[in-house]
């Protein structure tokens, strides 16, 4: 094969660079700002592109977790992924997202990832509040960071915060893994149990007298005895007051907890969307994709089932651990239907890494901390509480 005079010009320019090449040890030293240096590297596409040099040891020692949107798109789906693939499929495990049990003292102990009837170590576990709280925590605190550049919004998770950019710090924490409070009726406090006994009777505390409504559950079911079940009726005042109780560092729903399970939600499953279609499979990359559905949000004539008290007990979803996907729960027939075997209604209730209702449920739910100032047509401000606890002995959630 003979190559022409072309051809030939670039083989002897290739050759020449070849002959010329430096070792690492012949370069001089680099002068000038790590700021203004540059270094090859192959990106996700497979192309070989420059990055800052600064940016890289930047990220390299603290890896982004992230997605980003397109801003001229409606859609609340993820156009992908942002920073480390490997980052953000660890995610969960990097912040030891699941279940546990908290003291008063907010001593920390894992249970089981797939049972949470009992501890990591494989000893029993009890969810009746004498060892602790049914808590659904992040085991380290993290920033969370939004950038809106070049038509895109990302948004990014950290261990450290990103330089150059405004991080948020979100502490160690957590939120009752059932989606909901439960009313200690003896002691007055604010609990996260999984109990039947009449201590925890949710709704506003007292059995419901249902004989009136046309499609009402039996008397002996959890949707009227409110054994088992959330409490409600209490106002966000009340609800906080009751939390404290339980001392430093608890509260009811504070809007850092609710803030960080919205932001783990979206980063984590690829979409703004929590109602979108559930979707089991992860993507070509092994991401989480989809929402989990209506969930319990779509109740025909509720009122006329039982007046808008709670419908799903504490106890459902139990069996998922730290799993995530959706579990049926279905209602008891209305006491009079001539078919009592047949479900009022059937759920699919969400279950994001053991958090039972994942965000969003059939109850409405006060968020702490948060105060929305409105004037109709001109604009909406919010403010915001600097914090919700003391030092309490150096430590704070």
């Amino acid at each position: 094969m003979a190559f022409n005079e072309t051809e030939e010009g670039k083989l002897r320019e290739l050759l020449t660079a070849f002959e010329n090449g430096k070792r690492i040890s012949d370069l001089s030293p680099a002068e000038g700002e790590m700021s203004a240096m540059q270094i090859e590297v192959m990106d996700g596409s497979g192309e070989t592109r420059r990055m800052e040099l600064e940016r890289a040891v930047a990220e390299a020692g603290n890896p982004i977790a992230g997605r980003w949107w397109a801003n001229g798109n409606a859609t609340p789906k993820a156009g992908g992924w942002w920073g480390s693939l490997e980052a953000l499929r660890r995610l969960p495990a990097t912040l030891g997202l699941g279940r546990y049990l908290v003291t008063d003292d907010r001593e920390m102990r894992k249970l089981d990832p797939e049972d949470s009837r009992k501890f990591a170590d494989g000893s029993p576990a009890a969810l009746d509040g004498s060892m602790g709280q049914c808590m659904w925590c992040w085991t380290r605190a993290w920033y969370f960071t939004e950038i809106v550049e070049g038509g895109r919004t990302y948004w990014a998770i950290t261990l450290k915060p990103i330089e150059g950019r405004k991080s948020v710090r979100i502490p160690k924490g957590g939120i009752a893994w059932t989606g909901a409070g439960v009313m200690d009726r003896t002691e007055q406090k604010l609990c996260s149990v999984i109990s039947d006994d009449e201590r925890y009777r949710g709704g506003n505390g007292a059995a419901l007298t249902l004989t009136g409504n046309a499609k009402h559950p039996a008397t002996d079911t959890p949707q009227a005895t409110m054994l088992g079940m959330a409490a409600t009726s209490i106002s966000t005042t009340s609800f906080g007051t009751y939390a404290r109780k339980r001392g430093d560092g608890w509260e009811a729903n504070w809007f850092v907890a609710q803030a960080a399970v919205q932001i783990l939600f979206s980063v984590i499953m690829g979409t703004r969307n929590s109602q979108e279609a559930y979707n089991a499979e992860k993507d070509a990359d092994g991401l989480y994709q989809g929402g989990f559905g209506a969930g319990v949000t779509d109740m025909p004539d509720w009122g006329g089932y039982n007046s808008y008290y709670p419908l799903i007990p504490t106890s459902v979803g139990l069996e998922m651990g730290d799993g995530t996907g959706l579990v049926e729960y279905s209602l008891p027939a209305s006491e009079d239907a001539e078919d009592q075997e047949t479900p009022y209604k059937t759920f699919k209730v969400p279950v994001f890494f053991g958090l039972v209702h994942a965000g969003y449920g059939h109850l409405w739910r006060w968020t702490r901390g948060l105060v929305v100032s409105q004037e109709a047509g001109v604009k909406t401000e919010v403010y915001v509480a600097k914090s919700m606890a003391t030092d309490g002995g150096g430590r704070k959630w």
